[in-house]
């Protein structure tokens, strides 16, 4: 069953900046809505989910019916050829998605170079419209997560998102984060290397 919140909460992930409570449970509704311009979005969706850092594969899929997970493991598998086709490399790539087929991946991403069509759940998703959607969301994330990538790693942008939604690191993020970003973050809200960096900007 959709809850009819679940457009306002998509939008959240991509189509305007914003948080949204749980990303798992968007990303599910999002599948079972079989509404191809979500699913079109998906891979900028995925994308925006992993970054907050609550976003977990399983968590997905447990939500999910047999049908919904099948679509949902073909949805995973058109965003990471796409993300390939693209160029685009996300350091949570790996990690969260281990298992999936690299060969079928590179597949899916060389018949979208070449500007195909791939389907997933029975609905076909053109290359351009993919792509377009992708960038959309992409852009509509903002510059705050492009500005974190200019002055933190990858991992240190994602674990940013994790504690400004409030989320619970890990004792070993927690350490992380004291040691490593946290002395960064300190140097930022620094008001004269505000102003210094404003004055050299004008």
């Amino acid at each position: 069953m959709i809850k009819a919140s679940f457009i306002s909460r998509a939008t959240e992930l991509g189509f305007k900046p914003g948080s949204p409570s749980d990303p798992n449970e968007t990303l599910a509704e999002i599948v079972e809505s079989r509404i191809p311009t979500y699913w079109e979005a998906f891979p900028g969706l995925l994308v925006n989910a992993a970054e907050g850092g609550e976003f977990s594969p399983a968590a997905t899929a447990a939500l999910l019916d047999e049908s919904g997970k099948v679509a949902l493991n073909q949805l995973f598998l058109v965003a990471l050829g796409l993300y390939e086709a693209l160029g685009e490399h996300f350091s949570w790539r790996r990690r969260l998605f281990p298992d999936l087929p690299a060969r079928q991946v590179s597949g899916l991403a060389a018949r979208l170079e070449r500007g195909e069509a791939v389907e997933a759940g029975g609905i076909s998703l053109p290359a351009a419209r993919l792509t377009a959607a992708f960038k959309r969301c992409r852009r509509s994330r903002g510059g705050l997560g492009a500005s974190l990538l200019q002055l933190f790693t990858p991992r240190q942008t994602e674990l940013i998102f994790k504690r400004l939604r409030g989320a619970r690191l890990t004792k070993t993020e927690a350490e992380y984060f004291s040691r490593t970003i946290r002395p960064k973050v300190r140097a930022l809200a620094d008001e004269e290397l505000h102003r210094l960096a404003v004055k050299l900007l004008g």
